[in-house]
């Protein structure tokens, strides 16, 4: 077995991998996922989650949020219970080796929640002290935002062009021509990255792997909000969502990674491992 991403389950306590190859968690899990009627797509991305909660790239403080995002449950109150059902009974047999994982991102949001209650308390940064300036810095003049996603997305291009009065002409009008543009935002290419995009990037997975996190680092530099909206792009991306089928078939048939990658029809085992160890989350 390859070092890199495989090495991380092989390293994981010798109860904590029995108890992730076990008949039990499979029950568990799947109680969870009949219990909240979960979708074919819920159930791998609800297996997905907990595969992060294993290999502690996801902090069980950050459970509601992620559930709410990829699981696209809208409920808080069926949030917050589905929470408590990975805390309490995915959770529970492991508690020993999942505590304290979270501590870190506690104390930044504690952080964030102080200087937000100062900003309020004393008015700080108002809108009559300093003007407004974009969250996001556009790509291109013709590009837009979609509302709610901070998506970039394509503006519709002016399917008329029109004709010069008095002047007729036999020629087809361009109006018939469409035209496709593909300039688009950083976010919306990372969203739509294929396994196909991914390999053209680089020929070495890992140049092509560290290429996407230097676009999200970019985004970071503009604002917090477009380096969150850049990491959910990349968690919602085609490539991403084979790493997340592999990863979770693994976990539900208990054939090890090493089998599976090696009948793969997607990602090889060097992406595979890269993808993992970049850990962008």
């Amino acid at each position: 077995m390859q070092q890199g991403a495989l090495s991380k389950f092989n390293k994981l306590p010798e109860e904590v991998q029995d108890y992730l190859y076990s008949e039990e968690l499979f029950n568990i899990n799947s109680g969870v996922s009949d219990k909240y009627k979960f979708s074919e797509k819920q159930k791998d991305l609800f297996l997905g989650i907990v595969n992060q909660l294993f290999l502690k790239e996801l902090s069980p403080d950050s459970l509601e949020g992620v559930l709410m995002n990829k699981l696209k449950i809208e409920d808080d109150k069926t949030v917050a219970s589905l929470s408590k059902d990975i805390r309490e009974k995915v959770l529970s047999p492991i508690k020993g080796y999942i505590r304290g994982i979270g501590e870190k991102e506690q104390k930044e949001e504690d952080w964030n929640d102080l200087i937000d209650k100062a900003i309020k308390k004393f008015n700080l940064f108002s809108s009559s002290a300093i003007p407004a300036l974009p969250s996001v810095i556009p790509a291109k003049p013709a590009l837009g935002h979609d509302r709610g996603a901070g998506i970039p997305t394509k503006r519709s291009a002016p399917s008329v062009i029109p004709a010069k009065a008095g002047i007729s002409s036999k020629r087809p009008i361009l109006e018939d021509i469409k035209h496709t543009p593909k300039l688009f935002g950083p976010v919306q290419e990372i969203a739509q990255m294929t396994l196909e995009d991914f390999r053209k990037l680089s020929g070495d997975p890992k140049e092509s792997i560290l290429k996407i996190k230097d676009k999200i680092s970019l985004l970071r530099e503009q604002s917090f909000k477009d380096y969150q909206a850049g990491i959910s792009a990349w968690q919602k991306s085609p490539v991403y969502n084979e790493y997340l089928k592999i990863l979770n078939n693994s976990l539900a048939s208990g054939e090890p990674l090493e089998d599976i990658l090696k009948t793969s029809k997607t990602l090889t085992q060097d992406e595979f491992n890269v993808i993992i160890e970049a850990n962008i989350e």
